[in-house]
């Protein structure tokens, strides 16, 4: 299935058996091969670009609260420090 739009008023057969009015200005959901005879053929009718869902916008993460340091994180931090320092040469 194609969606077209006229570009003038014709009479034609999606089916091949139920003869249809065409107008000028509609737009038509139409199979290929009455699609490719509308525009490509005879050009009384244009391509429509189906419009195309917006993505959803994605819900945002909580960003983690920052946790206050602990005497214990920070003791063991410098811990690291004074252990970096020694091993570089640094006093």
């Amino acid at each position: 299935m194609a969606r077209i739009k006229m570009l003038e008023t014709i009479q034609g057969s999606d089916d091949g058996l139920v003869v249809k009015t065409y107008r000028e200005g509609e737009e038509y959901t139409v199979g290929e091969s009455l699609h490719k005879v509308l525009v490509r053929d005879i050009k009384v009718a244009v391509d429509v670009e189906e419009p195309k869902p917006e993505p959803e916008p994605k819900a945002e993460e909580p960003k983690a609260a920052k946790k206050p340091q602990t005497k214990q994180a920070e003791t063991h931090e410098n811990k690291s420090a004074k252990l970096a320092s020694v091993f570089s040469g640094e006093k």
